[in-house]
């Protein structure tokens, strides 16, 4: 007869490891599926343009306004008509209308006379600069130092916004590229059924636990899309059909072969819809990242993505239908941050 500490520690033990028939229920990988398909949604997005630095364009305005503040009244009063007397003047005058330099630079002054115009900002703008109380001749004089600062700034300030273009553009390019990069190993969208050699890592040997354990760098589910695969597709043997979609019709089963692996997410992707995000944003892809992060489970010394219950991450309901990072601990992170579609989110963003 078993004493009652014998009978507890089996109930622990059962209740640590299950029964011997254990399976892996439907739907067992919903949540991680819904979450890669968040990330995978991102490729068909455009990059959100980042954030220009205010810091510049803030100190070219207020020594653009400044020098209007400070210019003599005959150059003020041109930007509205009659001498400053009535509506502003939009147009460059009748007697400049051929000069190439103003037709260039009149909206830039035009806009530098409303900006100085409105409310008290010309007494702000002397305070500012410590010319509150400055007689007539000290303004005149600072007047004719910052001329040529202005002129430094507004060749500049012309030349930042070119390249700034120039710069958001190539940065939505390389964004697409890299995402593509991220879900389907390549820099274009695969019309069709992707290359194995891009959502896997080449040279993977056949079978479903080949294709989906290891770690870091050399882990063989490299891209998001691999990785969606080991957790949804059906194992050959006792694959479960259901593990991420209630609604899927079983499709043929998965044994791990390198060359099927495209066809799994050809069907599996009908089921991986759009996100409601409209641009992709640094702080978007990291967030999208951390949802998958969380949901790794630790087994003795190796994490899991998905469901696990024993031995490998085969396929097979009584074992696991998951992405095995192997030597992933709390202290060991590397294990999965190294991935590839891992590191390059985290390198990007």
């Amino acid at each position: 007869m078993m004493s009652k500490e014998t009978v507890a520690l089996a109930a622990v033990v059962f209740m640590l490891t299950g029964s011997c028939d254990a399976a892996i229920e439907k739907l067992a990988n919903k949540a991680e599926f819904e979450a890669l398909c968040e990330i995978a949604a991102l490729a068909d997005l455009e990059a959100e343009a980042a954030e220009e630095l205010k810091g510049g364009e803030a100190a070219y305005e207020a020594i653009r306004d400044l020098n209007m503040t400070l210019s003599p009244d005959e150059w003020t009063k041109m930007f509205k008509k009659e001498n400053g007397k009535r509506d502003w003047q939009t147009t460059v005058p009748e007697s400049m209308e051929n000069d190439p330099f103003w037709q260039k630079m009149w909206q830039t002054w035009l806009k530098a006379a409303k900006s100085v115009n409105s409310g008290n900002k010309r007494e702000t703008l002397l305070a500012s600069a410590g010319l509150k109380d400055a007689t007539e001749d000290v303004q005149k004089l600072v007047y004719i130092k910052l001329e040529p600062i202005a002129e430094a700034a507004e060749h500049l300030h012309a030349q930042l916004k070119q390249q700034t273009a120039v710069d958001k553009i190539k940065a939505s390019k390389d964004c697409k590229q890299e995402l593509n990069q991220i879900v389907y190993g390549q820099t274009t969208k695969p019309s069709g059924a992707p290359e194995q050699d891009a959502i896997f890592k080449t040279g993977t040997n056949d079978g479903h636990s080949n294709h989906c354990e290891g770690a870091g760098t050399a882990h063989p589910a490299s891209t998001v899309i691999g990785t969606i695969i080991c957790l949804c597709a059906q194992g050959a043997v006792s694959g479960l059909p259901h593990a991420c979609i209630e609604a899927n019709t079983p499709k043929p089963r998965w044994n791990g072969n390198y060359n099927t692996g495209p066809a799994q997410w050809t069907d599996i992707s009908k089921f991986c819809g759009p996100t409601a995000a409209k641009k992709v944003a640094a702080s978007l892809l990291r967030n999208r990242l951390t949802a998958v992060h969380t949901k790794l489970r630790i087994q003795v010394s190796d994490g899991y993505l998905g469901a696990f219950l024993q031995n490998n991450c085969d396929g097979d309901t009584a074992n696991g239908i998951c992405v095995k990072f192997t030597g992933y601990t709390p202290t060991a992170q590397q294990h999965f941050k190294d991935v590839p579609w891992v590191k390059k989110i985290s390198d990007f963003a």
